[in-house]
C-alpha cells in the first residue's frame, strides 16, 4: 500500500484552525449579505469583506499580476 502524498489529519487540523478564526474573526453572513446587496444595486463587482484589505495589498497584489503575465509565454492569442 501506498503512502498518502498529504497527511489528511495534518489537513483536518489546518482546516479546523482555519473555521475557528473564520467565525472568530470573520464577517458575519448578514453583513456580507448587506453589502453584496449594496454592490448589486449600485453596480460595483467587487465586494471586499476582508477588513484588512488595504490600498497597499491591493497596488502588490496588482504588481503580482502582472509580473506573472510578463512572465506567461507568448501563446499567439
Amino acid at each position: 500500500e501506498t503512502e498518502p502524498v498529504v497527511d489528511v489529519d495534518a489537513l483536518d487540523d489546518i482546516s479546523d484552525a482555519f473555521h475557528t478564526r473564520l467565525n472568530r474573526d470573520g464577517m458575519s453572513t448578514d453583513m456580507v449579505a448587506d453589502l453584496t446587496f449594496q454592490a448589486l444595486h449600485e453596480d460595483r463587482f467587487f465586494v471586499l469583506t476582508h477588513p484588512n484589505i488595504t490600498l497597499r495589498r491591493i497596488d502588490e497584489r496588482h504588481h503580482e499580476l502582472q509580473a506573472a503575465i510578463r512572465e506567461q509565454p507568448e501563446t499567439g492569442f
